[in-house]
């Protein structure tokens, strides 16, 4: 999947952290070797509602006996406006959240393992960046001073850390106690 912006310039930043989608292609981080959107296509063909959804929103003028040959709930939802389809996906609008509409247990599978995946690796990341501090009473630490705005002067010519200070007390599990001197 590739967004292209009103500039005709196609997003290129594969950081992960961006929001738009990239192109699984093997250069891309988040690449999936299986075609995972491929096997959701063809998976509508499969299921009568589905097969509806996706042909009644493909093209322009829309068959009336056909969207009226939906089973009751997705006829009501479709008749709402809730189903969108963005590339060949059917995706399925409440309140507040829009889903992909999944259905076989294969896609499911895959789906789930791609969300595992996401999960460990942002927790992997959170764990990293929230580890227990490994020093103790008596140690020597650096203060930062990157935070303090009243100190005067220009910012090139301060110090990014205040110099060595021994550590008295703990208060919390990041929360030191340092004796100031100077």
């Amino acid at each position: 999947m590739t967004l292209v912006h009103k500039a005709a310039n196609i997003h290129k930043h594969s950081d992960g952290l961006s929001r738009w989608a990239l192109t699984n292609k093997p250069e891309n981080p988040a690449y999936v070797p299986t075609e995972f959107l491929e096997e959701v296509k063809d998976s509508y063909t499969l299921y009568k509602n589905c097969h509806i959804l996706t042909s009644q929103l493909d093209k322009d003028c829309i068959d009336a006996a056909l969207a009226n040959s939906l089973d009751h709930i997705w006829k009501t939802s479709y008749d709402n406006g809730r189903f969108h389809l963005i590339e060949g996906i059917l995706y399925s609008r409440s309140k507040h959240t829009c889903v992909m509409v999944l259905f076989l247990d294969k896609v499911r599978h895959n789906a789930n393992q791609i969300m595992n995946d996401a999960f460990e690796y942002a927790k992997q990341k959170w764990d990293k960046g929230h580890k227990t501090p490994e020093f103790k009473v008596g140690d020597l630490i650096l203060v930062s001073t990157l935070s303090f705005n009243n100190i005067k002067g220009p910012k090139k010519l301060k110090d990014s850390f205040a110099e060595p200070f021994i550590i008295k007390a703990f208060h919390g599990t990041n929360a030191v106690q340092v004796e100031l001197s100077g």
